[in-house]
């Protein structure tokens, strides 16, 4: 809002104060403004002094190193989330250097992999030859995760195949199979009045006599 210009009712001033800081729902700043000794005040330095020592609790702590010494990478964080977090952090610290940011990143990178092994037995003089090897290991780390999303995916079809129940498949390779006949060019066949191993025996028992040879009592 704008300051106040001593052109207009000062009532109505404070009003719009008091609208703004119920607005923005600054609890308890209305209250302590009402509250400020009368006369008490002759400056803005003044006012600005009651109001930081009044609310000092609320004000925003600085970050330190030992905020950045408590960031560690998780269990199953991705190297470039790990990075990412501290970095973010690391801005909001002051009086910090690289070589302690590099100490940081390195004592806080996951313990068993890789990355901290390399950089541990290098001995890296500088951040930027951190950076660097860490920038390695995040590409190696992603394209390792895609490479098993997209063997995922092709492994998916026939795993859902595999899945569904015997009868549905067995009605599926019958279903490929309904209305075909038996090889040839016949697509009619009278049904057989007796079972295929009694009409061998009739026809060799035929041919045995065709031949003038008396059939075995077994066949006849």
């Amino acid at each position: 809002m704008d300051s106040y210009d001593k052109t207009t009712d000062p009532n109505e001033h404070i009003e719009n104060i008091e609208a703004v800081l119920t607005y923005r729902a600054v609890r308890g700043a209305k209250t302590w403004f009402k509250n400020l000794r009368r006369n008490s005040i002759d400056t803005w330095g003044d006012l600005c002094h009651e109001f930081t020592t009044h609310f000092t609790a609320s004000r925003t702590q600085p970050k330190t190193v030992a905020s950045l010494e408590a960031i560690v990478q998780g269990r199953s964080e991705p190297l470039r989330d790990y990075i990412e977090r501290f970095n973010k952090e690391f801005v909001q610290v002051r009086g910090v250097d690289e070589n302690m940011k590099q100490y940081l990143i390195t004592r806080g990178l996951r313990e068993g992999t890789n990355v901290k092994k390399v950089v541990c037995l290098d001995r890296l003089e500088t951040y930027n030859q951190l950076l660097a090897i860490v920038k390695t290991y995040i590409r190696y780390e992603e394209e390792v995760c895609a490479d098993s999303l997209n063997k995922a995916k092709k492994e998916e079809p026939a795993a859902e195949s595999s899945k569904k129940p015997f009868h549905e498949k067995k009605k599926e390779g019958g279903a490929s199979r309904e209305g075909k006949g038996p090889d040839g060019h016949f697509t009619e066949y009278t049904p057989l009045a007796m079972s295929r191993e009694k009409i061998l025996a009739e026809i060799s028992i035929a041919d045995l006599r065709e031949a003038r040879v008396k059939p075995p009592k077994a066949l006849s």
